[in-house]
């Protein structure tokens, strides 16, 4: 499946578009899904052989999105299709009375038919939040829990997240302040078996500028590692002149948090990593800049390589 946004510059609106492939990467279908809104994706999870969710945020209510609340501006969004044909079904949206929200990952457990939503949020004073939520069956079986709210200095950007045990998690995200961005990780707690769900924060983590001076800095993905006892976390570093890619080590059970220095394939920049198929290949998608560092073009592109070990 291969998801992305489809913008109309004339009419200033954007569908999502969808793109069903087999394993030899010949198309079986395509179809867009159409609103005259922002319709941004953000992610999709498979939830059965037949039906994919698609995810994200809104700020649509006709087409797909014709039950959203049109007063509500952006809202997270869930849209189940058939994967035999593409058919969209209902789409359910999800605002608690926010300004803007939105869908960032969606995460499922082997232990439970819940599923966890994680969002961004903001509210009509401007005051920014990431959020946790258990669902069930598209329905949210409590408001929303707060995990980071924006202060007077730092904004913070979700990166990943990953469950490392029955009630605890590491979490990823990026911390901004008018002149600086810093990853950060994070350990948390959070018992989804109870109904609020509350949060306690156990350990954090600020990774060193990766590029002095103003750079901006992002996670482009998390996995459990091969060693069984690590979270692997890549994040991308870029300022006007360079950009580069650096690999983390966190220990589940100390917390300790060392670099990988492993590259591999230099020249290419990373903009996904993702955890899929045998237990030592991690799946990087990246490109190749071009060799004029003015003209903005890519030599390369989709998937580059696949990594084992790293």
């Amino acid at each position: 499946m291969i998801g992305v946004q489809k913008i109309n510059l004339i009419e200033n609106n954007t569908n999502v578009e969808l793109f069903y492939v087999d394993e030899n990467g010949d198309e079986i279908w395509s179809m867009e899904y159409l609103a005259s809104g922002r319709d941004l994706l953000t992610g999709a999870i498979f939830t059965s052989e037949t039906t994919v969710m698609v995810y994200g945020s809104t700020n649509s209510a006709d087409g797909v999105f014709a039950g959203k609340n049109q007063s509500s501006g952006y809202d997270g969004f869930v849209l189940p299709i058939n994967t035999s044909e593409g058919q969209p079904e209902d789409s359910y949206t999800y605002d608690y009375q926010e300004a803007d929200n939105g869908i960032k990952k969606i995460y499922r457990t082997d232990d439970s038919p819940n599923l966890l939503f994680v969002g961004e949020a903001k509210n009509t004073a401007g005051v920014q939040k990431i959020w946790l939520m258990r669902v069930y069956k598209y329905q949210p079986t409590i408001k929303s829990q707060a995990l980071m709210f924006e202060d007077d200095e730092v904004h913070y950007v979700f990166g990943g997240l990953r469950r490392i045990g029955p009630n605890e998690y590491v979490m990823t995200a990026t911390k901004k302040t008018l002149d600086r961005e810093q990853v950060a990780f994070y350990k948390f707690t959070s018992d989804a078996s109870t109904e609020e769900m509350n949060v306690e924060f156990l350990e954090n983590y600020d990774v060193n500028k990766l590029i002095p001076g103003d750079s901006r800095e992002r996670i482009i993905g998390l996995s459990n590692f091969k060693d069984g006892i690590s979270i692997l976390a890549g994040v991308k570093a870029e300022n006007d002149v360079l950009t580069q890619n650096k690999f983390f080590l966190i220990n589940k059970e100390t917390f300790e948090v060392r670099e990988q220095t492993y590259q591999y394939k230099p020249g290419v920049i990373y903009n996904h990593l993702s955890k899929r198929g045998a237990p030592v290949s991690y799946g990087l998608t990246g490109y190749v800049p071009s060799d004029d560092p003015d003209s903005g073009d890519r030599v390369a592109g989709g998937r580059a390589c696949w990594v084992e070990g790293l």
